[in-house]
C-alpha cells in the first residue's frame, strides 16, 4: 500500500504514528507495532510523522544509535529529541503543514495561506489521575512481596552469571540470545514467576552503548572475556515486578571501562544514600546520580529512576528521578518503589548501566522542627562487578557502602545456593570485601580523582612526594 497515495485520496496532509496502541499501552502486541512497520525502527519510544513530502522520526537519546542503524535514512529524517536546533513534534507539524503562511525571509510580506484556529477549547486540560498516586504507594502486603521476590530474582541472576563464567572458562561460545534463554530457564525455576516484565536487553561490547538494544537470532553477538556485557532484565511474579541491570566483565577491563563503571556506581550509591524532606520531587535528586560522571566530562541522556508496579507495569508513575520537568510527576512518599539506574555510553565502544530497585521509607524526623524526612532502601540483591571497580576513585563512605551491601547479599543468598557450586563461586568472587591500597587512600580523600596514566619514573616521584607530605 502506498501511504501517501492513500493520504491524498483521504485529504490528509500529515499522518502521525505513535509507538503505543489505542489503549495507550507501553508494550504492544506485534500486530499493533504500526510505527515499527512503517519506519523499520524497533525501539520502544518514538513518534513517526509523514507528510506529503517528508517523513521524520522523533526519539530520545536512548535510541539514537539504534535509529541510525534501523532507519532508511534516504527517506527518513532522524529528529534527536533534546539536541540543539531539533524542533518539537508540534512545532515541526505547524511549519510542515502546507496551509500555514510564513514569511519567505527575503520579502516583508507573507506568502498566501490561511490557518483557522477556533476561539474555544475543544479538549479539557490533562489532569493527574488520582488512581496513579494510590497505586504507586504500596500497602503492607505489596511492600512485603516487592522485597521477598527480589531474593528469587537474585538467585536466578547469580546462577545465570555463574553459568556464563563456567561456559567461557571451558572455552564454549555463548551469544546474547542464548544468554537470555538461559536466564529465562533459571527464572522459571523460581516460585510465583509468570513471565518477563519487558524485552530483555542482552548486549555485548559496543552493543551495550545502544541503550535499549535487544538481539535477534540474526544479530546476536558472542559474549567474550575481553568485552563488556550488559544485562537489563525484569520479571513479573504474582507478588511483585522487578527491573535489574548489571554490567559484567569476564576478563581484564580497560582503564576507561573501569573508570566509567566506577563513576556510574558512585552515582548509584549517592542516590541510594540520599536523605530528603517529605515533599521532595525526584528531579531534585537527579544531580546526585550524575555528579561523579560530570567530573570526568561524562553524562547520559535518560532518566535515573522510574516507578515500579506490583505485578503491573515495570514503568509506572507518577514518581520519577529525571532532569526534565514532568507535569504529572508527584513528590516521593513512603511506600513508593522506584529504580536507580545511572549509566554511561561510549558509541562504538561500550556501555555501562547499573540498576537497582528501591523502596521509599521513612527516615528520622528533624530535631529542629519535627519535619518528616525520607530515604531509600535498596531491595535488589545482585552484587556489583568487582573487576570493574576502580577503588582509587571511591570515598571511604562509598567503599563501606559497597562492602556492607555485598555482605548483606552474601548472607541472604549463600544458604539458598549451597547446592550449586558454580553459583556460589560467582557469589563469593563478587561479594568478598574490597580493600583500598593505603597510599591511594590518602590521596583519594584529598581529591576524588583517579591517578592519571603516567610513566613509571614520574609515578615513583609522585609517590615519594606524597610520602613526604604525609
Amino acid at each position: 500500500m502506498d501511504l501517501r497515495r492513500e493520504m491524498k485520496n483521504a485529504g490528509i496532509g500529515i499522518y502521525v504514528v505513535f509507538s503505543d496502541d489505542e489503549h495507550g499501552s507501553e508494550y504492544t502486541q506485534p500486530y499493533d507495532k504500526r510505527r515499527d512497520w512503517i519506519t523499520g525502527f524497533r525501539g520502544s519510544a518514538g513518534i513517526a510523522v509523514i507528510s506529503l513530502r517528508t517523513a521524520a522520526l522523533w526519539t530520545d537519546s536512548r535510541y539514537f544509535i539504534q535509529a541510525e542503524e534501523e532507519l532508511d535514512c534516504a527517506n527518513w529524517l532522524l529528529m534527536r529529541n533534546g539536541n540543539d536546533n531539533v524542533p518539537k513534534v508540534i512545532t515541526w507539524l505547524v511549519t510542515e503543514a502546507s496551509e500555514t503562511n510564513w514569511s519567505v525571509g527575503i520579502t516583508p510580506v507573507f506568502t498566501t495561506g490561511l490557518c483557522s484556529i477556533p476561539d474555544h477549547k475543544l479538549l479539557l486540560p490533562l489532569l493527574n489521575s488520582p488512581i496513579e498516586r494510590v497505586k504507586a504507594q504500596k500497602n503492607s502486603v505489596e511492600r512485603k512481596g516487592m522485597k521477598i521476590c527480589q531474593i528469587r530474582d537474585a538467585i536466578a541472576r547469580i546462577k545465570h552469571i555463574g553459568w556464563i563464567e563456567q561456559q567461557l572458562n571451558n572455552g564454549k561460545s555463548i551469544n546474547e540470545s542464548e544468554s537470555i534463554d538461559r536466564l529465562i530457564f533459571y527464572l522459571k525455576q523460581q516460585d510465583k514467576f509468570q513471565y518477563l516484565s519487558f524485552e530483555t536487553i542482552s548486549a555485548s561490547g559496543d552493543r551495550a552503548a545502544v541503550i535499549h538494544y535487544s538481539p535477534t537470532l540474526a544479530t546476536a553477538r558472542s559474549i567474550t572475556k575481553d568485552k563488556i556485557y550488559l544485562l537489563d532484565a525484569g520479571s513479573q511474579y504474582l507478588d511483585c515486578t522487578t527491573d535489574i541491570t548489571r554490567t559484567h566483565h569476564f576478563g581484564t577491563p580497560k582503564y576507561l571501562e573501569k573508570r566509567a563503571y566506577t563513576r556510574v556506581l558512585q552515582g548509584v550509591l549517592e542516590i541510594a544514600n540520599a536523605i530528603f524532606p517529605k515533599g521532595t520531587y525526584g528531579r531534585s535528586l537527579d544531580y546526585l546520580g550524575r555528579m561523579y560522571l560530570y567530573r570526568d566530562g561524562m553524562t547520559f541522556g535518560h532518566g535515573i529512576g522510574h516507578g515500579i508496579g506490583h505485578f503491573l507495569g515495570v514503568h509506572e508513575g507518577p514518581q520519577s528521578i529525571a532532569l526534565e520537568y514532568n507535569q504529572f510527576e508527584e513528590a516521593l512518599v513512603d511506600g513508593m518503589f522506584i529504580s536507580n539506574e545511572p549509566g554511561f555510553y561510549k558509541p562504538d565502544d561500550f556501555g555501562i548501566r547499573i540498576e537497582n530497585d528501591m523502596e521509599v521509607i521513612l527516615a528520622n524526623k528533624s530535631a529542629y522542627n519535627n519535619k518528616q524526612f525520607l530515604r531509600f532502601n535498596t531491595i535488589t540483591l545482585v552484587p556489583y562487578e568487582r573487576s570493574l571497580i576502580d577503588v582509587t576513585l571511591l570515598t571511604k563512605v562509598q567503599l563501606n557502602a559497597i562492602n556492607q551491601y555485598h555482605a548483606k547479599v552474601a548472607k541472604i543468598l549463600e544458604p539458598l545456593l549451597k547446592n550449586d557450586k558454580t553459583a556460589l563461586n560467582a557469589l563469593y568472587s563478587r561479594t568478598k570485601p574490597i580493600n583500598r591500597p593505603s597510599i591511594i587512600t590518602k590521596t583519594s580523600e584529598l581529591d576524588n580523582r583517579a591517578l592519571p596514566i603516567i610513566g613509571s619514573s614520574k609515578l615513583i616521584t609522585f609517590i615519594f612526594i606524597v610520602l613526604l607530605l604525609h
